[in-house]
């Protein structure tokens, strides 16, 4: 299975000193579990490149229901939207755990933006690949049954947690947490994911979901230009 890495990383494809220039205009910054990097409402000063923990994008419903939009990892970059466009931030970025960043102010972000192309070039591959899916999930909670989803779902997670091996790779994510990025109970997660266990799919062990190979879906993850 093919893997890449800028689904949430635009510096990924730079080059060596282009991401030196990153690094050396970030500063770091550490979370507790449970604090909010950011939250709905607040204004963009700048931008997050996690580099231990994960953290959980999403929202929350008028009677308090949580529901996931996506988990970030090492390497992955959150904030970037509210920077590119101007609006106010979206969602919440709650940390899962000790959580350490490189944050990147707005101003030095534009800076960079303004003297090097390759910089709004790799935003807007990001950005795209970022599109893809999320018509990609908008058709699945529509046509598709759980199992469908849950496959299009760890298929993306494969994307963008590449492993040692191509057809063994450990996906960091359990069964509550699939759940609520698929809005569905999890009895019903775990009945779908032992049926892709029993088909010899994937094998759901200690610290995630062991991937064998998985059925590539029919939908846009397989356009996505790795």
């Amino acid at each position: 299975m093919p893997t890449t890495t800028d689904l949430h990383n635009w510096t990924a494809s730079l080059p060596a000193e282009l991401i030196q220039r990153v690094q050396e205009r970030s500063y770091p910054r550490r979370y507790r579990d449970g604090q909010a990097l950011y939250l709905p409402g607040e204004t963009g000063t700048g931008l997050f490149q996690l580099l231990q923990g994960c953290v959980r994008i999403c929202n929350y419903t008028s009677d308090g229901r949580e529901f996931v939009l996506s988990l970030l990892h090492p390497g992955d970059w959150l904030g970037d939207l509210s920077l590119l466009d101007g609006l106010p931030r979206g969602n919440h970025a709650i940390a899962q755990g000790q959580v350490s960043t490189r944050w990147l102010a707005k101003a030095d972000f534009d800076l960079l933006c303004q003297h090097h192309a390759e910089i709004p070039r790799a935003l807007n591959r990001m950005l795209a690949h970022r599109l893809r899916l999320a018509f990609s999930a908008l058709e699945g909670a529509s046509v598709l049954s759980l199992k469908q989803r849950l496959v299009r779902y760890i298929e993306y997670l494969a994307l963008t947690e590449p492993g040692e091996r191509a057809d063994r790779r450990l996906i960091r994510v359990n069964q509550e947490q699939l759940g609520l990025l698929l809005g569905a109970a999890r009895p019903s997660v775990t009945k779908a994911l032992k049926q892709l266990e029993r088909e010899g799919w994937l094998q759901v062990c200690y610290g995630g979901v062991l991937l064998h190979e998985m059925p590539l879906s029919d939908g846009p993850l397989g356009a996505l230009e790795l």
